[in-house]
């Protein structure tokens, strides 16, 4: 992966949370056994709204490693277990620290 350029190493990370945190099933576990298609819609903007904002910060001059190290990938990739009826909530947690985290890495960045 050193060899990939920080733009395509940040599309990789994105995909690899598609394919591992949004498109595959746990069927033992009764929350990730069936996903309502308002929930699957909050999991995939999540994800997105990662990769857009960790994109902008990139391109404003963020380091690679500090993005795709940020805590809240992990809790984009616990969502998915979220029962439905604290998925809003959760998703606008997930939100605001993601924004809090991008704005640290900015911050560290720029030292």
């Amino acid at each position: 992966m050193d060899a990939l350029s920080a733009p395509d190493r940040l599309k990789l990370e994105s995909a690899r949370s598609i394919r591992e945190d949004y498109l595959h099933q746990n069927a033992f576990d009764p929350t990730d056994t069936y996903t309502s298609l308002p929930k699957q819609v909050l999991m995939m903007r999540a994800i997105l709204s990662y990769y857009d904002k960790a994109l902008d910060a990139l391109n404003s001059g963020a380091d690679i490693e500090l993005l795709v190290n940020m805590p809240v990938r992990e809790r984009i990739g616990r969502f998915k277990y979220e029962p439905e009826n604290k998925v809003e909530a959760e998703f606008e947690s997930i939100q605001a620290q993601l924004q809090s985290e991008i704005d640290d890495v900015l911050k560290r960045s720029d030292d």
